[in-house]
């Protein structure tokens, strides 16, 4: 299960659908590797800009914007410096 994918729960005759998002998965393989690196690079330097769960995926600092901050928070985790917490 990656960022993006759909998870629905029904209880009894209610259904819900939630989208998933795994902070620092922003293409939604369910691993945090350079090419989440690249995407979140992207974003910033404005050459292709992130949307929806890939968005909030991209946003590791959890401030609301996509930053450098959340560029080095995605490059510690791939280095194994430190973990993006869920």
């Amino acid at each position: 299960v990656g960022t993006g994918y759909k998870v629905t729960i029904t209880v009894g005759e209610e259904s819900k659908t939630f989208e998933v998002v795994i902070y620092g998965d922003i293409n939604g393989d369910s691993e945090i590797t350079v090419l989440d690196l690249l995407r979140v690079q992207k974003d910033i330097l404005d050459i292709s800009n992130l949307s929806g769960a890939q968005a909030k995926a991209a946003d590791v600092s959890k401030d609301g914007k996509i930053s450098a901050l959340d560029l080095l928070k995605v490059q510690k985790d791939i280095l194994g410096i430190s973990e993006i917490k869920q």
